[in-house]
Formats: structure tokens, C-alpha cells, sequence
């Protein structure tokens, strides 16, 4: 399958991209910087859920602490089932896939479509 993703460098284009490149990325120290600005997937265990007003966090496990986080804007988060649905995934091992960006020093993926996410288990 694919998936359409915004493009941030101009708003009204939108980015067609498969849905998971061939080989997903292990979160590590070293190599998470290395996929700014590109398409990635990143397969990582689930350290918290966060809930504000405009989104749905999922942040990386404990020793990469906001190091990677998938943030789920509201409008988005509705097809996954509310937030029952997200704390389930404390504990779990994901695999996401979507632009990688930095936002307040940790790289972030934006998910827009419910085909970005992926759960492996625990």
C-alpha cells in the first residue's frame, strides 16, 4: 500500500511514499539523526503516551528519553480508536514510517494516515 503525506516544504502538495521501505531502522543513538528529512522506518518500544489538546504522542523507550517521539495530531487520532486504544501501546514495539523531523531537539514522524503505524507486540 501507499501512503499520502503532507509536504512541509509546500503545504498544498501532498508526498505519495510506499507504505514501509523494504528494511525498517532499529531506534539507536548513532543512526536516528542520520534520517532527517527523509522517509523512514523506525521500529522502537513504546516508553509513554502523552495526550495534549492538538495531539497524541507516543515517545521512544526510556534510555533514548526524548530522543524519538509519533505524533498523532487529533484530527488523525480518531480511525486508531481514542485513548484507550494508545495507552495499550505502553510496553509495545512499533514500527512507523513517515518523514522524519526535528522538533524541539528530538526527531518526531507525524502520523496522517492509520497505515503509518504498525504494532509488532511486546
Amino acid at each position: 500500500g501507499r501512503v499520502i503525506l503532507p509536504n512541509i516544504n509546500k503545504p498544498y502538495q501532498m508526498l505519495e511514499v510506499k507504505r514501509f521501505p523494504p528494511s525498517p531502522v532499529d531506534l539507536a543513538p548513532d543512526s536516528i539523526h542520520t534520517h532527517l528529512g527523509k522517509i523512514a522506518t523506525i521500529r522502537f518500544k513504546v516508553r509513554g503516551v502523552e495526550f495534549t489538546r492538538h495531539s497524541t504522542c507516543l515517545h521512544a523507550a526510556s534510555h533514548y528519553r526524548n530522543m524519538f517521539s509519533i505524533i498523532i495530531p487529533q484530527v488523525n487520532a480518531v480511525p486508531f480508536g481514542g485513548a484507550d486504544y494508545f495507552r495499550s501501546l505502553q510496553g509495545k514495539t512499533v514500527l512507523v514510517s513517515g518523514l522524519a523531523l526535528l522538533k524541539n531537539k528530538r526527531v518526531v514522524i507525524n502520523i496522517y494516515d492509520i497505515q503509518q503505524l504498525t504494532v509488532l507486540g511486546n
